[in-house]
C-alpha cells in the first residue's frame, strides 16, 4: 500500500493537475445564454505567462436528454463547453441563430480560444468564442487554422467538388476553384493547425493543381514541385525545416526521400516492407523529417509504421494516430474490445478497457511524457479525462471533442 501511494504522489508531482471539476456556470446560464445585458460573453481570462494548462472542449446537453440517440441533432438545447484546468471557463449555446452546431468536427481549439465554423445558404462563418470573426460567400469546410502575429489565417475546402480558399482574418488572400488543398483539421494526426503549418517562420500549405501537379506555398510564394519522369508515385510533399520535401517511389523500384536537392533511398522500405502500402504522410518534429506509412493487406487487416528518416520507430495494427513529444512517438487507436490502446515510445502497450467514442485524433495528446485522453463512454455515463491512468469525471451530459495541453 505504501509503495502504491508513493507512485501516486510521484505522478501528481510531475503531471499538470486537473482539479476537482467545477462547472462555474449555473444550469440556467448553461442552457440559456441569450441574456441581453451579458457583459462580453466571448471573453476568456488569459492564462498566466509561464503556466501550463490542460484544456478540454466538448458538447453538453440537458441532464435528461439521451444524446447518444442523435449526436448531431440541433433542435435541442446544447452548449459547446471549454474547461481549463478543471474549471469551466466558457459555454457557447448551439443554435442556428448563433451559427453553431453540435457536430464534433465543426469547432476547434487554438491556443486559448474556441473557434467554430458554420455554413448555411447565407455563406460560411468563422466564430471566435461565439462572436463572428469572419464571413465568406459560398459554402466551405475549414481545413487549416493558424494564429500568427495577432492574425488568424484559415484555409478552406469547397463543400462540393474541388477548390480551396486562403484567408487572413476576414480577407480572402487566395482562391482556386479547381485545385485541391492537401490536409485536414480532423483526420491528419500530426498537424494541430491542420492543412496550414509553419516552417522556418513561414506559413505553408500544399495543393494539387488542376493539371495534377503538386505545389507548396510559403508566405504566398507558389512553388511547382518538379519530379523526374522515373517517378512512379508521389506520396506526399511538405515543407520541412524550410526545404521542399517529397517522398515517392520510382518505376524501377524503391522509396525515395528528396529534401531540397538531396535525394536518399529509404533502405528500410523494400519490396517486403511495402506489400500493401497504401499511403505515406510526411511530417516534421523538432526540425527532423518523419513519415507515417499506412498498409492495407485486405479489408480486415491494416497497420501503420512511423519512421524518423530511414529508421522505423514504431508500428501498430488497426487504425492509428501518432502523437509526437520531444522527438518521441506514441501510437494510439481502438483495441479489439472497443476500448483504446496506445503504444508508448518504449514499446510497451497500454489498454484502456472502456468502450468509448473518439470523434477525432484531437481527443488525446502527449505532453512532456504524459498521456492525456478524453474518454466518452458508448454506454451511459459521463465523459472523463484520463491522465497516465488517473481518471477524473467531467460533470456534463455530453461528449469530449478535444484535449489540449498548452505551455504559455
Amino acid at each position: 500500500m505504501k509503495a502504491h501511494l508513493a507512485i501516486v504522489v510521484a505522478l501528481c508531482a510531475c503531471t499538470p493537475q486537473i482539479p476537482s471539476l467545477n462547472t462555474g456556470i449555473s444550469r440556467n446560464d448553461r442552457l440559456d445564454y441569450d441574456i441581453p445585458d451579458r457583459i462580453d460573453s466571448s471573453y476568456i481570462a488569459p492564462p498566466a505567462p509561464g503556466s501550463t494548462c490542460v484544456w478540454i472542449c466538448g458538447v453538453e446537453f440537458p441532464a435528461d436528454y439521451d444524446w447518444r440517440r442523435d449526436v448531431i441533432k440541433n433542435d435541442v438545447e446544447a452548449n459547446i463547453f471549454l474547461i481549463r484546468d478543471g474549471e469551466k471557463v466558457y459555454s457557447l449555446p448551439v443554435k442556428p441563430s448563433k451559427k453553431t452546431t453540435t457536430e464534433p468536427n465543426k469547432h476547434h481549439f487554438l491556443h486559448d480560444a474556441i473557434y467554430c465554423e458554420y455554413c448555411d445558404t447565407s455563406g460560411t462563418y468563422l466564430l471566435r468564442n461565439g462572436k463572428t470573426y469572419a464571413r465568406f460567400p459560398g459554402q466551405w469546410q475549414l481545413i487549416g487554422l493558424l494564429e500568427k502575429d495577432s492574425k488568424i489565417h484559415s484555409l478552406w475546402r469547397a463543400q462540393k467538388g474541388r477548390g480551396f480558399m486562403l484567408a487572413e482574418d476576414e480577407t480572402i488572400k487566395t482562391s482556386r476553384m479547381s485545385a485541391e488543398a492537401i490536409g485536414s483539421l480532423t483526420s491528419t494526426p500530426f498537424w494541430p493547425t491542420g492543412a496550414l503549418y509553419e516552417s522556418k517562420g513561414k506559413i505553408c500549405y500544399n495543393y494539387i493543381a488542376e493539371d495534377g501537379s503538386h505545389h507548396v506555398v510559403r508566405d504566398g510564394t507558389d512553388e511547382h514541385v518538379w519530379m523526374n519522369s522515373d517517378v512512379q508515385t508521389l506520396y506526399d510533399v511538405r515543407v520541412i525545416d524550410g526545404k521542399t520535401t517529397a517522398i515517392y517511389s520510382k518505376r524501377y523500384g524503391g522509396i525515395f526521400l528528396r529534401q531540397g536537392a538531396s535525394e536518399t533511398r529509404i533502405e528500410g522500405l523494400n519490396e517486403v516492407t511495402t506489400i500493401g502500402l497504401k499511403s505515406i504522410c510526411l511530417f516534421e518534429s523538432e526540425g527532423a523529417t518523419w513519415f507515417m506509412c499506412s498498409y492495407e493487406i485486405d479489408e480486415t487487416f491494416e497497420y501503420h509504421s512511423v519512421w524518423n528518416g530511414g529508421t522505423k520507430m514504431a508500428m501498430k495494427i488497426y487504425q492509428t494516430h501518432a502523437y509526437m513529444d520531444h522527438g518521441k512517438v506514441t501510437l494510439m487507436g481502438p483495441n479489439k474490445d472497443g476500448g483504446l490502446c496506445y503504444l508508448r515510445p518504449d514499446g510497451t502497450m497500454v489498454d484502456i478497457d472502456v468502450r468509448s467514442y473518439r470523434f477525432s485524433w484531437r481527443c488525446a495528446c502527449v505532453h512532456e511524457g504524459h498521456t492525456y485522453i478524453g474518454i466518452t463512454p458508448r454506454e451511459k455515463g459521463k465523459p472523463s479525462i484520463w491522465i497516465d491512468g488517473d481518471v477524473s469525471e467531467i460533470p456534463v451530459n455530453g461528449f469530449v471533442t478535444g484535449v489540449y495541453v498548452v505551455d504559455y
